[in-house]
């Protein structure tokens, strides 16, 4: 893409006049224009010497400002968007966890219950399980809610997978004749009286 420019060469005399060039020849330009003075300069600090020490702390200086100021700029940025967040709402304390808001946990055999009655009943959901449980234990006097049985099922998936699946087990191979019974489906019925006269 090429760009009208004028180009104003105080090194190389008079001003150039109006053309069109692209980037890379403007680059190219720029460094066509510049090198010759590099090139003078480098010959200038060789003659006297090289770098003076007074201006390697120059640059040193001038770079340490520069890290500075650019520190002290991003701090800055960074307690103003804090600063904006924080006047729109005051502070306050972060929420407790909600597993113990308030209430003790609850003991080891009702979790138990919990985690069997969802493998026996792997369709119903939370709300169903703790009214089932509410039920069976009604005069225990511990009472389970919602949200206690849909955190015990989310901690204990992988019991309730493995309790569904010994109860789909087949039956374990018993010994032959270690067991007798007696078929009584294929005897004759007896003989059926006719009715008595009346």
């Amino acid at each position: 893409m090429g760009v009208q420019a004028s180009v104003s060469l105080s090194a190389c005399g008079p001003p150039a006049q109006l053309f069109y060039v692209n980037r890379a020849a403007a680059s190219k330009l720029w460094l066509a224009v510049r090198l010759p003075r590099l090139v003078a300069w480098r010959r200038k600090l060789l003659a006297y010497g090289g770098v003076t020490r007074q201006d390697f702390f120059g640059v040193f200086r001038s770079v340490v400002t520069l890290v500075l100021l650019l520190l002290l700029l991003g701090a800055l940025a960074l307690f103003a968007v804090r600063g904006r967040r924080s006047s729109t709402a005051p502070w306050r304390p972060p929420p407790a966890p909600l597993s113990n808001r308030g209430t003790a946990p609850k003991p080891a055999w009702a979790r138990r219950e919990v985690i069997r009655l969802k493998s026996l009943l792997p369709d119903d959901g939370c709300h169903k399980i703790a009214d089932r449980y509410n039920r069976l234990h009604e005069g225990g006097g511990q009472r389970v809610g919602k949200s206690c049985v849909a955190d015990v099922i989310r901690d204990h998936q992988l019991e309730i997978l493995d309790l569904r699946r010994r109860r789909k087990r087949p039956p374990r191979r018993i010994p032959r004749n270690l067991i007798w019974a007696m078929d009584l489906t294929f005897l004759p019925r007896p003989k059926a009286r006719p009715p008595s006269p009346g």
